[in-house]
């Protein structure tokens, strides 16, 4: 049998007070309030209020783990909620552990060549999931009580994380009235439609036993026929949300000047909705931390590193860029952003979120490059590309350089003018980059230009320089001083950065491509699960997986490194994978088991499916979002996304046909 989802903690027997006690009817004044907060100011549809109106949760038939989303509007709460959902049935997540939760030990085990591959589940150690191999089977035998118990919990976390933020209000449960509506009234409609809520009633749970008996109500909330599970059950949750903020609070972590509500045009949900979700906090924008315009003003982006990390299409199109601590979230799930939908990518070990050198010194020059923005009247955080060069010293310092490089005068001032634009007085953060991976010991990868471009500079940690040297050498070079390396340097360098790669394979790619084969059992309870649906409900795309970019044929996966068993179960393969075209290339250093999910009700249409799976290739060299250019050609737009994350990513669909993000 399929092994048994984490465990989730049980409800006291008794709650701590009766419920008729703790629900009272929202104030009018509260609920004029909450309305203008929710709603967009100015004239509003009443189709797009309507659409919040009528949804409630649910879940799919053909995914039984997967959230249904009938119309527009509400994707976005709803797609936090899905991942939080699968943290607490893939990972055992729950609302008393909010920090950094421990993830499936899948690539230690795998590593133990003295445990077959059947027994991988049995070896786990105690209170960790079951590997990669299990987890599918794990979430398509779930049954409707593990579900609607891992829904209710995920709620539980996103209400816990909101009012455990600062200044933020007690957690509070809004539920619709008991008695049924009549006919066209609203639970919550915006002054402008009507001036007369239709009463929620709220129940605020204090400080002292209060996840607990939160925990009950929840469940009792999504139970078969439950309060939240009809028409205004979304609704609920999203004025349950605000109020667990606070309101006065949600308002003040938004920026001056922004809209300052969660609900936008065609009734879509804000940045700031999405950030109160992910992150507890309401901030307006995606960057990492805050940048000060000037005193008393300021920008404000995500304040730490979050569970479920969010990518976006706008940052693919050049309109955005995702802060760090967004793109490298603790557990392998993502909110993926489009033009006018919000669904999820996610992974069931934690390959994807083991971050290569590279990425970790990514991380740390992002944010230092940040640092050094905060005053100076930039609008990102430093992801606009550059920073005042008199600005260096405070970047060096947030990038942990030694101290006699950023606190000595002739190293920085020879520094400041090896990384300087020429008489712009400002630094470019490609240079910044360059210079904080020498400072760490790294080197990026070489590029592949087409025209054999230039070897990168290699750095040996263990060879020591003087701060007078280094400066020297990077102003020869910026100057274009230093001679052309010779043929022999150029094959010593090449040979290097190869061996570094097969090292980085070796470290990465055991967790991500040596993939077990599940067991007989858990196979047939994957195939027994919703009538056979690793074949009916044909997750690989099947024969009716025809590509939607059969021009440029290379969406389609052909033969691959691993191709997707009738369990529904990614297998270790050659480590090939050719083309539509014929052409065959080499695995990557690293390759990552994925699947796409998507609620909408017609996400499915044109041979896609709601959930699909792929793999996804790269170097593990590149960075976030690095310097390593990714092939564009017939790319769909959930590959462009995913290359926000990882530069140089190569996507293979399994035979399948590419899923729609809209």
């Amino acid at each position: 049998a399929a092994p048994a989802p984490a465990a989730l903690p049980e409800p006291p027997a008794t709650p701590a007070h009766s419920w008729p006690e703790e629900v009272a009817p929202l104030a009018p004044a509260e609920l004029e309030e909450l309305a203008d907060l929710i709603w967009p100011a100015g004239p509003v549809v009443a189709g797009d209020v309507e659409r919040w109106h009528a949804e409630g949760f649910a879940f799919r038939e053909e995914v039984p783990f997967g959230l249904r989303q009938q119309a527009g509007g509400p994707c976005g709460l709803l797609a936090v909620v899905q991942a939080e959902l699968l943290r607490a049935l893939l990972f055992g997540a729950t609302a008393d552990e909010q920090g950094s939760l421990p993830l499936p030990a899948a690539e230690q085990i795998l590593a133990d060549e003295t445990v077959p591959p059947g027994d991988v589940a049995a070896a786990a150690p105690s209170g960790e999931t079951a590997p990669a191999a299990d987890a599918l089977a794990t979430l398509l035998g779930v049954s409707d009580e593990t579900r609607r118990t891992a829904l209710a919990e995920a709620m539980l976390i996103i209400l816990a994380r909101a009012a455990a933020s600062p200044s933020g209000g007690p957690l509070t449960l809004v539920l619709p009235p008991a008695t049924t509506p009549s006919e066209g009234a609203m639970l919550l409609p915006p002054r402008a439609l009507s001036p007369s809520p239709n009463g929620l009633t709220a129940r605020r749970f204090e400080p002292a036993g209060s996840l607990a008996a939160a925990r009950l109500a929840l469940r009792e909330a999504v139970a078969p026929g439950g309060a939240l599970t009809g028409a205004g059950g979304v609704l609920c949750l999203l004025v349950s949300l605000a109020l667990s903020r606070g309101l006065a609070a949600a308002r003040g972590d938004m920026d001056v000047g922004s809209d300052g509500c969660l609900t936008a045009a065609f009734g879509h949900c804000t940045q700031e909705l999405v950030n109160l979700a992910l992150s507890g906090v309401a901030s307006s924008n995606v960057f990492d931390g805050e940048v000060e315009l000037s005193p008393g003003m300021c920008l404000r982006g995500v304040l730490g590193q979050t569970q479920v990390g969010y990518l976006t299409q706008l940052e693919a199109l050049r309109y955005c860029e995702v802060g760090t601590y967004l793109k490298a979230p603790i557990s392998p799930l993502w909110l993926v952003g489009s033009s006018s939908h919000f669904s999820i990518v996610f992974g069931t070990d934690s390959a994807p979120v083991t971050a290569s050198p590279l990425e970790v010194a990514h991380c740390t020059a992002r944010r230092a490059f940040a640092a050094a923005c905060e005053g100076d009247g930039g609008t990102d955080g430093g992801d606009g590309g550059l920073i005042q060069a008199d600005k260096l010293a405070v970047a060096l310092r947030a990038l942990g350089a030694p101290t006699d490089i950023h606190a000595k005068g002739d190293a920085l001032n020879a520094l400041r003018a090896q990384l300087e634009l020429p008489g712009t007085g400002v630094i470019l953060w490609d240079d910044f980059w360059r210079a904080a991976l020498e400072l760490q010991g790294l080197a990026l990868p070489p590029q592949k230009d087409g025209g054999g471009g230039a070897v990168p500079m290699l750095v040996d940690a263990a060879e020591v320089e003087t701060d007078e040297q280094m400066a020297m050498r990077l102003q020869a070079e910026f100057d274009n001083e230093v001679p052309p390396p010779s043929p022999a340097a150029i094959v010593e360098a090449a040979a290097i950065v190869e061996a570094a790669a097969v090292l980085q394979k070796a470290e990465n790619v055991g967790s991500a491509s040596s993939i077990p084969v599940p067991t007989p059992a858990a196979a047939a309870a994957a195939a027994d699960t919703a009538d056979g649906f690793a074949q009916n409900y044909a997750i690989a795309g099947g024969e009716a997986a025809g590509s939607a970019y059969d021009e440029g044929d290379s969406a389609r996966g052909g033969e691959t490194g691993g191709n997707l068993g009738e369990s529904g179960q990614v297998q270790e393969g050659s480590g090939t994978v050719r083309e539509g075209s014929g052409e065959v290339r080499e695995s990557r250093g690293v390759r990552l088991r994925l699947f796409h999910y998507n609620g909408l009700d017609g996400a499915g249409a044109a041979g896609r499916r709601h959930l699909t799976p792929f793999t996804l290739e790269h170097s593990g060299l590149a960075g976030l979002g690095g310097a390593i250019a990714a092939d564009s050609a017939a790319s769909c737009p959930l590959e462009e996304v995913l290359r926000t994350r990882w530069a140089d990513a190569r996507v293979d669909w399994l035979g399948g046909v590419p899923p729609s993000i809209d």
